[in-house]
């Protein structure tokens, strides 16, 4: 149950946070703000925010606010997304400040905090899996509890503001320099409103996609009303960065719309042959018919990434079943002792067994006007694009290039063009 003195200081910290960190504003006003004794001070999971009634009582009301402001912190970078597996649950609350505590600090007015990155020799600005790692190895603790329970001090704590008047929550500054009545009115003395990063208990892809949405309203408020921090922007771009397309399902719809289909009067309709004087066409059936596949042997591909090719032949023919793959294999030449056509039955493939031929330099055209002369239904290049691409003549055909490098390069003049390494960056959040 609600105290009212705790639920005018609740009540007045988030009204501070709409108005001054309205990017937190959706986290905030969603939260189900409930009691509870196994949290030292406050605590989240992202959907609740519990608190304790007895030191809460304690706090005043500018100290109820940054705590508040800290705990929504901790849900807007997904802290509680990624704790689940930690075994160390204090190493993780300490590792989740250290990476709040640098963005926090940079907010006017903002109180000093006792766990800071410098103050364990450690660089600012990085995630809290960096932290985390750099705490301690990830192993057993040895007694049970919260975070609070085994430490006593795991987030933000130290002294008040400085003089220099602020505009706090729940007051503003005399004009004397006097604190307003939001504020605790003992300015000397330290004060430590820890709060503890709680695993989500909701199933959690159904928590990521509620977190990427109250993160995403949040942004959009505070553009709408010019108070939006440049390092808000950058995270929340990271954050709602657009997903990562999946190569195997951008090959899958590509070779989708090259699949043979529709009518034919090769065969006729033999259902209606009965009709005098009348010819049908007949149904083509589904098929993708024959595909070339350049692999790129230069020198500057790893055998690593060849073999990319070999399991996109394996997971083309498996959807495919009638499909044929000519694979090539080139450099500045085409290693046509190399070139094989591949079926369903050949499957599996085993990397082991296969050799990739030329090692040399990079120009993949004649293998293109090789592949051309095949007349298959569409082209797979595989290549680090290492090269003078941009003149590589087009072969009328429909193509995909497969960019298996760690550089962005522009569009070629012909074909679409997947970046397959962007499946490996990882989203900083």
């Amino acid at each position: 149950m609600f105290s009212k003195p705790a639920r005018r200081k609740i009540a007045g910290g988030i009204d501070w946070i709409l108005g001054a960190h309205p990017y937190l504003s959706s986290i905030v006003c969603n939260w189900k703000i409930e009691p509870s004794e196994k949290v030292q001070n406050m605590g989240t999971d992202g959907k609740h925010l519990f608190y304790n009634l007895k030191t809460l009582e304690d706090l005043t009301q500018l100290q109820t606010s940054w705590c508040l402001l800290h705990e929504a912190g901790h849900v807007f970078l997904g802290h509680h997304l990624r704790g689940s597996q930690r075994r160390k649950r204090l190493q993780w609350n300490q590792a989740c400040d250290l990476a709040l505590n640098s963005l926090i600090a940079r907010e006017p007015g903002c109180p000093k905090f006792v766990l800071k990155a410098d103050g364990f020799g450690l660089p600012f600005d990085k995630p809290a899996e960096w932290y985390y790692g750099a705490l301690g190895p990830d192993e057993e603790e040895d007694e049970q509890g919260s975070p609070q329970e085994q430490a006593g001090e795991s987030g933000q704590g130290g002294n008040e503001p400085q003089a220099k008047p602020q505009p706090q929550p729940g007051g503003e500054p005399s004009a004397d320099g006097a604190q307003g009545p939001g504020d605790s009115g003992d300015s000397g003395e330290p004060w430590t409103p820890w709060g503890e990063v709680l695993p989500t208990s909701e199933d959690p892809e159904t928590a990521r996609r509620e977190w990427e949405q109250q993160v995403a309203e949040g942004l959009l408020r505070a553009k709408a009303v010019g108070n939006c921090p440049g390092w808000v922007q950058e995270i929340a771009r990271d954050i709602l960065a657009p997903p990562i397309p999946d190569t195997r399902q951008i090959l899958r719809q590509f070779f989708s719309r090259t699949v043979r289909e529709g009518y034919t009067y090769t065969r006729p309709n033999r259902r209606r042959s009965h009709l005098s004087g009348l010819i049908l066409p007949s149904r083509r059936s589904r098929s993708l018919g024959d595909v070339a596949l350049i692999v790129d042997t230069s020198g500057s591909m790893s055998t690593e990434e060849c073999n990319i090719a070999l399991r996109w032949i394996e997971e083309t023919l498996a959807t495919f079943r009638r499909a044929t793959v000519t694979a090539i294999q080139a450099d500045t030449r085409v290693v046509e002792e190399a070139t094989r056509t591949y079926t369903a039955y050949d499957f599996p493939l085993d990397p082991k067994k296969i050799a990739w031929h030329g090692r040399g330099g990079t120009n993949l055209s004649p293998a293109i006007e090789f592949a051309a002369t095949l007349r298959p239904a569409c082209l797979v290049i595989v290549t680090d694009m290492e090269w003078d691409w941009k003149h590589a003549p087009n072969p009328g055909l429909p193509t995909i290039w497969i960019n298996t490098s760690n550089r962005e390069h522009g569009q070629p003049h012909f074909g679409i063009l997947v970046n397959v390494h962007s499946e490996r960056r990882e989203k900083p959040t």
